[in-house]
């Protein structure tokens, strides 16, 4: 081998190191906690939203959840209600992101909507993950919930964001 190919081999081995060490930094390693479990109902305090999962305007309702929180405005958690199931971001999602919690708000903040879910039977995901390796967990869940021989329906789906780095996941089971 000629020292350009000692090089550019040294270099390709140096990105996959980084990526593989951020990955590992980012919990993309760590394992889901799996269980079925009967959910609360929550109080969402939010906007709905219909485009693409990774539009700048999508990440916005998020910030403006997480300052609602950070203000003591609402006392909760950022959320997204998902009302169907899209295969990749380019595809329209139909969803509402906000705070949720399970005490009704004693005033709403302008601008923001409530919607209430009821409780139902889910089949949870919890990851300490960051919250963009959030979509690999699903097919473990759906991987769960086959051996366990339970149907889970796609939507609605919560996914509840208690930090960065810790995201649960509920899909509903199919009755």
């Amino acid at each position: 081998m000629t020292t350009t190919r000692y090089i550019l081999l040294s270099i390709a081995i140096s990105i996959i190191g980084i990526g593989v060490f951020f990955y590992y930094k980012m919990g993309g390693f760590n394992a889901p906690e799996l269980s079925i479990i009967n959910a609360p109902s929550y109080t969402i305090v939010g906007k709905p939203y219909t485009g693409r999962m990774n539009s700048k305007e999508f990440g916005k309702l998020f910030e403006e959840a997480d300052s609602l929180i950070k203000s003591g405005t609402i006392k909760g958690v950022s959320c997204a209600w998902f009302e169907n199931n899209p295969e990749s971001g380019k595809d329209t999602v139909k969803a509402f992101v906000g705070v949720a919690t399970t005490t009704s708000p004693s005033a709403l903040p302008k601008g923001f909507e409530v919607k209430t879910t009821s409780s139902r039977k889910v089949v949870q995901a919890h990851i300490l993950a960051h919250y963009m390796l959030a979509p690999q967990t699903y097919s473990k869940l759906k991987d769960f919930a086959d051996s366990k021989n339970i149907k889970v329906n796609d939507a609605p789906t919560l996914e509840l964001y208690n930090s960065e780095n810790d995201v649960i996941i509920q899909q509903p089971v199919k009755e």
